[in-house]
């Protein structure tokens, strides 16, 4: 019992040394701090959305965010929660969503076994696969952007 209260002892303070910044001192023998998180709320149509609708999916990146829905819907936001452009390509729950590295692409995959992938602008047509299954990850090509469809 001892042995295993060590061990954990040792894991939890390895962990608060990973999480510690690069300003804080790591060297010092005195009680340790926990870590403090910047986080701001993401609001405005976020809140409408979810008094609707049940996220299902949500991808982010520095520009934005997808949200995928129980109903089908996608929502690309910005990154304080204002709705930027929505579309509903799919009939049921989205369970993933991918990017490409350039962030010019998203596809989401739903319970309805269709993928969608589209521009995030919406300037190059979609396009649609079906298959008999729901479909429960996708993943684009990095350099799909470079390729186009």
């Amino acid at each position: 019992s001892d042995v295993y209260k060590r061990q954990y002892q040792r894991r939890v303070r390895g962990l608060s040394l990973l999480a510690m910044s690069a300003s804080e001192d790591a060297g010092s023998d005195s009680e340790e701090e926990e870590p403090r998180i910047k986080y701001q709320r993401v609001g405005l149509t976020v809140s409408e959305i979810l008094r609707r609708d049940s996220a299902s999916a949500l991808q982010v990146c520095a520009q934005f965010l997808v949200l995928g829905t129980h109903t089908g819907a996608t929502y690309i936001l910005d990154l304080n929660g204002q709705e930027l452009s929505a579309y509903h390509a799919h009939s049921a729950t989205i369970n993933a969503i991918s990017l490409d590295r350039e962030n010019t692409f998203v596809a989401t995959g739903s319970d309805d076994g269709m993928v969608h992938i589209r521009s995030i602008d919406g300037h190059i047509a979609a396009a649609n696969f079906a298959y008999s299954r729901p479909i429960l990850g996708v993943a684009l090509d990095p350099l799909l952007s470079l390729i186009h469809i």
